[in-house]
């Protein structure tokens, strides 16, 4: 049987309470009520006792949300959801960047303080299989690697630079830099630059637009272009 607040608080007043008679006369004595700031303190310990027990239970709750998630039309992009202090937290595990997610309803979050709208999908079995934020989608992922940086010389980067046409509009140029052991790619068209980080020998990526970048060589070791989001084919000009 399942107690609740009223219920318990009364098995607490009668188990506290004096008993009808009083010994070794056999004279009735009257029951005797309890002090007043006895009832508050029996109230305010059932009342914390059933605040903690809700409190666990939302935390199992949430715990059905954790889990790391892939953006569907960006490899790269993964957030990870965990259950912190009792309430549910987001990290961009690009740059660790950390915010709160407030229940609305069921599977439905709104993110604090962007104010976010995030929704929780699950499976035919109840199992939580991808998120939607705002209009994107993220799916559950099993394993997630981050990508690691390595240092390479500076004879190495030098290699890179130079400057590099886009394929598909050959109006649209790169300016390829290396500095303080990574390189900056300079969009020539609005002077935007994009810091690129080494994990091999010719495989870069960039930490803040969420994108790969690999160089291409000739049979000479020579550089001869640039491909970036899979698919942007660059060609060394310069």
């Amino acid at each position: 049987m399942q107690l609740n607040f009223s219920t318990a608080l009364v098995c607490a007043m009668v188990l506290a309470a004096p008993p009808a008679f009083s010994l070794p006369t056999a004279t009735p004595t009257a029951r005797h009520a309890l002090p007043q700031n006895d009832l508050k303190q029996f109230e305010g310990v059932f009342r914390n006792a059933f605040k903690t027990e809700a409190r666990i239970r939302e935390q199992n709750d949430l715990k059905q949300f954790e889990g790391i998630f892939q953006k569907v039309d960006n490899k790269e992009a993964h957030i990870q959801f965990t259950v912190k202090e009792g309430a549910l937290e987001g990290k961009q595990l690009w740059d660790n960047r950390a915010y709160e997610l407030v229940r609305q309803a069921g599977d439905d979050f709104v993110s604090k303080p962007e104010d976010h709208k995030v929704r929780f999908v699950k499976d035919g079995a109840g199992a939580v299989t991808k998120v939607m934020v705002g209009h994107s989608e993220w799916v559950k992922v099993k394993m997630y690697v981050p990508r690691k940086v390595v240092q390479l010389p500076a004879a190495e980067l030098k290699r890179m630079e130079g400057k590099y046409r886009f394929q598909q509009d050959q109006n649209m140029l790169l300016q390829i830099t290396a500095k303080d052991g990574h390189l900056v790619l300079k969009q020539l068209w609005d002077d935007k630059e994009i810091m690129l980080w080494a994990e091999s020998e010719v495989n870069f990526f960039s930490k803040q637009q969420l994108f790969p970048a690999s160089f291409s060589k000739d049979a000479a070791g020579n550089i001869t272009g640039l491909r970036c989001f899979e698919a942007d084919q660059w060609d060394k000009i310069e």
